[in-house]
C-alpha cells in the first residue's frame, strides 16, 4: 500500500503558474466615476489588534431616472444622484479591522430590478486583480464582489448574488439565519471592468426573484455586502457579525427608499429533450441500446411572495454522478442532493433536528427481484421514475413562511426468465405517494419562530412484490427557536411522531433540544439533548440515521482574534459526549478537544484529540431490530487528529488532514490530501486522494444461524478522485470527473459471540478476505446557449470488480488491468432545455 499510496500523491503533486487578470495599459482611470472617500485606513496600516465592529448602518436605494445599461462603467446621472455606503469592516483575516482597501457600493431600482454598483479600489501597489475563468457557480480563488437581499425583511432568508473580477456568477440561498445553500441557482445580470485602479461589478437583480412584501408604501429590507481579494488574502463586508451573536441575516443593515414597486410575476417554463445510448453494460442482462425521453419543468410566480414549481418526468442525467463510498457499517450512506427540482425552495422544509424530508428517497435506486433456482432477469429499471412533482413554497408579510410538495413516483417491474424458459412480469416497486407540508411563523425580529412539518409517504395499485402489504407511513412535528433580543443566546427545539400502516406496526416519539450561548471575549458554550423511542422511524421519505437513543452533549470554547508572532485568529473546543440507548446500555462516551491557527502567511493549522470510552455497540452484531439486541462491548478507543491548509493564493493550493486511533487489534490510520491547481484562468483541477489502513478493529463478519461471529478486520483502502473544469467562456464549460476506488480487507482471531462481554475464540468461516474496486467516470460539456437554455453533452463510465484480493488486505497494482477488463456501464446522453419566459 505505501508504494502505491505514494505513487498516487507523486502523480497529484504537479503544480503550474496561476495567471491573473492585468488591466490593460491603455484602460483609463475609473477612480474618477465615485468619489472614493478613503484609500488605505489608517487603523488597517497600523495593525489594530482591537475589533472596532461599527454599529449597524442604514442605506438608501434610489429610483433610477433613466435606462441603466449594464457595461460595469457606472457613468449613468442616477449613479452619482444614490448615496454610498461607508468603509466596509475586515471579516479575515484581522476580524473587525478596517477593511485594507476601499469599497464603495451604491443601489438603485426601477419596477423590476435592484441595480448594484460596486467600486474595488485596488491600485497595483497592493496586488493585482484577480479573476479566473470558470463554470457559473463554482467557487475560486478570485476577487469576488457580493450583495446578499433579506427583501422580506424576516431576519432568517438572504439571496446571495457574487460576481468575480472576471464576470462569473455565484449566486447563494441563506436561510435559518446561519445557513447556507451554494445550489440555489437564478438567472440575473451582471458586468464587471477592470482598470489601473481596481475593478467595478454592476448588478442587475430581477425583482421577480426576490419575495416581497405586498405593501404599497416604502419598504424596507435586509442587506449585507461582501468583497472578497486574492491580493492581499482579505474578505470584508459591510457589516461583520459580532462574536457575541448567533446571527448573519438577521444583523443584516437597512435598505431603505423601495417603494411603489411593480415586479413582474416569475415566469419560466423548460421543456426538455433527452437523447441517450447505452453503450456497454455491467448488468447480468442486456439494456444496452437507444432510448429518448422528454419532459418539462417550471417556475411560475404566483404574486409577489408565492411560487409553484412543477416537474414531469425530470431527468437528472446531467447531474454529477455521486461518490463511491465504501460502508461496512450498519448506517446507511448519506448522499447529497443535486437534482435542481428538490433544491428549489428546499430550505423551507427543513427543521430543527434529523432531515425529516430526503429528498433522494423520491425517485430512488430500484430494487432488485427475488430469484428462485434456475431464474434470470430480461429486463429491469435502475431507478424509479418520477411521472410529476409540484412543490409551492410562500412567504408572506407577518413572518409566515408555507411549503407544500407532492411527488408521484411510477410502479417499477422486472422481466424474468424462469427455469422453464417462460418470461413472467415481477412487480419490483408500487407506485408511491410523497407529500410533505411545513408551516413557519416568525416571531419578533431576531429570528425566532415556531413551526410544523408533516410528511406522508403511501403505496398504491400495485404491491411490492414482497407480502403485497401497500405501506403506508406518516411523520409529524413541530419545532421553533428562541433568540435572545441582542442575538447571544439560542435555543432550538423539536418534537416529532412517525407512524406506519396506521399505527398497524406501531410509532415512535422523538424530542430533541440545544441550546448556546455566546460572549463578547469570544466564548461559547453549548449543550444538546435527544430522546428517541425505539420505533421512531421517518426514514420513508427522511434520514435518520439511528432512533433508540438517550444522548447529551456539551461543548465550550472561544476564538482569539489576536495576533502573536506569527499566529493569528485562534481557537479551541471541548466538548464531552453520552449515549444510551433506551435499555439502559451506553453505546457512545466520548470526549474531544481541538486547537486550531492561523498563520501570518494565510495557512492554517489545527491539532486534535479524545477518547471513545468502553461503550457497547448495540448495531454491529445486525441484531438491532431483533426483540432483544445483543452488544458488541469495546474498551477504550483513544484518537488524534492533526492537519493544515494553504492559502488561497497561488497556482497551488493545498490541505492535508491525518488521524490515528488505536483499537482492540492495533492501530488506524487515515490521511486526506486535497489539491487545487490552477494552471491557466481557465483550467481548474481538484484532487482529492483518502488513504485509510485499519489494522485492528474489531468488527462483524457473519451471522452462523443466530450466532454473530466477529474478528479483527485489517482494511486498506484507497480513493483518488479528480475533478477538472474548463472554462471557453463561463457559458461554454467543460467538466470531467473521475474517481478510482480500491479496498481490500480479511479478518482474523475470529470468535463467536456469548454475551454482552464475552467472546469465545475459535469461530470459522468460509470467506475472511473480500475485495470491492471502482472506477467511475463522468463528464459534462455545457453550453448555455441563452440565458436558462442549456445544452448537454453527458458521458458516464462505471466500472465494478470484487474478484482480486488477498488474504491479508494488500492494494495491489493489479487491481487496476482487472478494473479495465471489467464489465461497465458506459452511456453517452444529449439533452437540450429551452427556457420561455
Amino acid at each position: 500500500m505505501t508504494r502505491l499510496a505514494l505513487i498516487s500523491v507523486l502523480l497529484i503533486g504537479s503544480t503550474a503558474l496561476a495567471k491573473t487578470v492585468d488591466p490593460p495599459a491603455e484602460a483609463p482611470s475609473a477612480g474618477d466615476l465615485l468619489p472614493l472617500a478613503n484609500s488605505v485606513p489608517a487603523a488597517a496600516a497600523a495593525g489594530a489588534a482591537a475589533p472596532l465592529i461599527p454599529p449597524r448602518a442604514v442605506l438608501a436605494a434610489h429610483r433610477a431616472t433613466g435606462a441603466i445599461q449594464l457595461d460595469g462603467k457606472l457613468d449613468e446621472a442616477s449613479w452619482n444622484d444614490a448615496a454610498p455606503t461607508g468603509a466596509f469592516t475586515q471579516e479575515a483575516p484581522r476580524y473587525g479591522q478596517p477593511a485594507t482597501l476601499a469599497t464603495q457600493v451604491r443601489v438603485l431600482y426601477d419596477d423590476q430590478y435592484l441595480y448594484v454598483g460596486a467600486r474595488m479600489l485596488h491600485p497595483a501597489a497592493a496586488g493585482r486583480v484577480t479573476g479566473l475563468v470558470h463554470r457559473r457557480d463554482q467557487d475560486s480563488a478570485s476577487d469576488w464582489f457580493g450583495v446578499a437581499l433579506d427583501s422580506l425583511h424576516d431576519r432568517r432568508t438572504a439571496h446571495e448574488f457574487r460576481v468575480n473580477a472576471a464576470g462569473v456568477q455565484r449566486d447563494v440561498l441563506m436561510y435559518a439565519d446561519t445557513n447556507t445553500d451554494d445550489t440555489w441557482d437564478a438567472l440575473w445580470d451582471s458586468s464587471v471592468a477592470v482598470d489601473a485602479d481596481g475593478w467595478t461589478a454592476e448588478l442587475r437583480i430581477p425583482m421577480a426573484l426576490l419575495r416581497i412584501q405586498s405593501v404599497d408604501g416604502e419598504q424596507q429590507w435586509g442587506v449585507n455586502f461582501v468583497r472578497v481579494d486574492q491580493e492581499p488574502q482579505e474578505t470584508s463586508r459591510w457589516h461583520v457579525v459580532a462574536r457575541s451573536e448567533n446571527a448573519f441575516v438577521s444583523s443584516f443593515p437597512s435598505l431603505t427608499g423601495l417603494s411603489e414597486l411593480k415586479p413582474q410575476a416569475r415566469r419560466e417554463i423548460t421543456p426538455y429533450v433527452t437523447l441517450g445510448s447505452k453503450l456497454a453494460t455491467s448488468q447480468s442482462f442486456d439494456d444496452r441500446g437507444f432510448n429518448y425521453r422528454a419532459g418539462i419543468d417550471a417556475h411560475l410566480g404566483l404574486g409577489s411572495s408565492t411560487l409553484l414549481d412543477v416537474s414531469f418526468l425530470p431527468d437528472f442525467g446531467q447531474t454529477e454522478v455521486d461518490q463511491v463510498i465504501l460502508n461496512l457499517s450498519t448506517v446507511e450512506t448519506f448522499l447529497p442532493e443535486k437534482r435542481t427540482f428538490f433544491l428549489e425552495g428546499s430550505e423551507l422544509f427543513a427543521v430543527n433536528g434529523p432531515q425529516l424530508f430526503y429528498s433522494r428517497r423520491i425517485g430512488t435506486t430500484a430494487p432488485s427481484p427475488t430469484l428462485a433456482a434456475g431464474e434470470s432477469i430480461v429486463e429491469r429499471p435502475l431507478a424509479l421514475d418520477i411521472l410529476g412533482a409540484g412543490k409551492l413554497t410562500g412567504k408572506y408579510d407577518g413572518g409566515l413562511n408555507v411549503g407544500l410538495l407532492a411527488a408521484e413516483t411510477e410502479a417499477a417491474y422486472a422481466q424474468v426468465r424462469q427455469a422453464d424458459g417462460s418470461v413472467v412480469t415481477r412487480p419490483l416497486a408500487a407506485t408511491t405517494d410523497s407529500a410533505v407540508a411545513r408551516v413557519l411563523q416568525q416571531i419578533g425580529d431576531h429570528g425566532s419562530y415556531l413551526g410544523a412539518f408533516s410528511s406522508m409517504y403511501a403505496e398504491r395499485g400495485t404491491d411490492r412484490g414482497d407480502d403485497g402489504a401497500n405501506r403506508r407511513a406518516y411523520v409529524g412535528a413541530v419545532d421553533g427557536t428562541w433568540k435572545s433580543n441582542d442575538g447571544s443566546a439560542q435555543a432550538d427545539g423539536l418534537s416529532s411522531l412517525s407512524a406506519i400502516n396506521d399505527a398497524a406496526e406501531g410509532t415512535g416519539l422523538y424530542a430533541t433540544a440545544k441550546a448556546i450561548k455566546r460572549w463578547d471575549a469570544g466564548w461559547y458554550v453549548s449543550g444538546s439533548g435527544t430522546d428517541a423511542g425505539r420505533t421512531y422511524d421517518p426514514n420513508d421519505l427522511g434520514y435518520l440515521d439511528r432512533a433508540d437513543q438517550r444522548t447529551g452533549r456539551i461543548e465550550t470554547g472561544r476564538q482569539w482574534d489576536q495576533t502573536f508572532g506569527a499566529l493569528r485568529n485562534w481557537s479551541f473546543y471541548t466538548s464531552g459526549t453520552y449515549a444510551q440507548d433506551q435499555a439502559g446500555r451506553a453505546f457512545n462516551k466520548n470526549v474531544d478537544s481541538r486547537i486550531s491557527t492561523g498563520f501570518t502567511n494565510d495557512w492554517t493549522a489545527y491539532v486534535g484529540g479524545g477518547n471513545t470510552l468502553p461503550y457497547y455497540d448495540d448495531r454491529e452484531l445486525r441484531t438491532y431490530y431483533d426483540p432483544v439486541k445483543k452488544y458488541l462491548h469495546h474498551g477504550n478507543e483513544p484518537y488524534i487528529t492533526a492537519g493544515f491548509a494553504s492559502s488561497r493564493a497561488g497556482a497551488w493550493t493545498g490541505s492535508l488532514d491525518l488521524s490515528a486511533s488505536h483499537y482492540a487489534g492495533g492501530p488506524t490510520y487515515t490521511a486526506t490530501v486535497s489539491q487545487t491547481v490552477r494552471p491557466s484562468p481557465q483550467l481548474q483541477l481538484d484532487l482529492v486522494t483518502d488513504l485509510l489502513d485499519a489494522e485492528g478493529e474489531q468488527h462483524w463478519l457473519e451471522t452462523q444461524g443466530d450466532m454473530p461471529i466477529v474478528g479483527i478486520r485489517k482494511l486498506r483502502q484507497l480513493s483518488q478522485i479528480v475533478r477538472a473544469s474548463y472554462a471557453f467562456t463561463p457559458k461554454l464549460t467543460l467538466q470531467a470527473y473521475t474517481q478510482l476506488l480500491l479496498a481490500s480487507w480479511s479478518y482474523r482471531d475470529l470468535e463467536h459471540y456469548v454475551n454482552d462481554d464475552t467472546l469465545a475464540p475459535g469461530a470459522m468461516a468460509t470467506t475472511t478476505s473480500f475485495a470491492d474496486n471502482d472506477w467511475n467516470v463522468n463528464g459534462v460539456l455545457r453550453w448555455e446557449v441563452l440565458p436558462g437554455s442549456t445544452l448537454y453533452f453527458v458521458y458516464t463510465h462505471g466500472a465494478f470488480d470484487n474478484q482480486v484480493f488477498y488474504r491479508d488486505a494488500t492494494l495491489s497494482r493489479q487491481s487496476l488491468p482487472a478494473l479495465l477488463h471489467a464489465p461497465a456501464d458506459d452511456v453517452v446522453q444529449l439533452k437540450l432545455s429551452w427556457m420561455f419566459r
